[in-house]
């Protein structure tokens, strides 16, 4: 049965991949567990968005647009909390793609960072 050649590592282009796409000098694993692992359904996720729409009908950030979107202020991924909606606020999408794009440069770059 044919496997797929062996590739170089994304990162210094010298090692041989081995944990997704880097050798084992580049790989980096995350900062911290996600909470994404959690276990949330579909109500309680509905709950908090409507909870959040409710309080904030209007996009924190620009303040012109409805809000659509449920944002979490302090993200998941950074050790805010999943179900709080104290952790929330409603954003348009535009503003809620600049948020998330954001959070995430600056969370690809810190792991970066930390990379020998």
């Amino acid at each position: 049965m044919p496997t797929a050649p062996r590739s170089r590592c994304l990162v210094c282009r010298t090692g041989w991949a081995v944990t997704r796409g880097r050798c084992a000098d580049c790989y980096t694993p995350w900062e911290q567990r996600s909470q994404h692992g959690q276990k949330i359904t579909r109500r309680q996720r509905e709950r908090f968005r409507t909870a959040v729409l409710r309080r904030d009908p209007v996009c924190r950030a620009c303040g012109e647009a409805d809000a659509t979107e449920a944002d979490h202020v302090i993200p998941v991924a950074d050790g805010g909390s999943l179900h709080d909606v104290a952790n929330g606020q409603g954003l348009c999408h535009a503003c809620h793609d600049i948020k998330t794009r954001a959070e995430n440069a600056s969370r690809n770059t810190r792991r970066a960072r930390r990379s020998p």
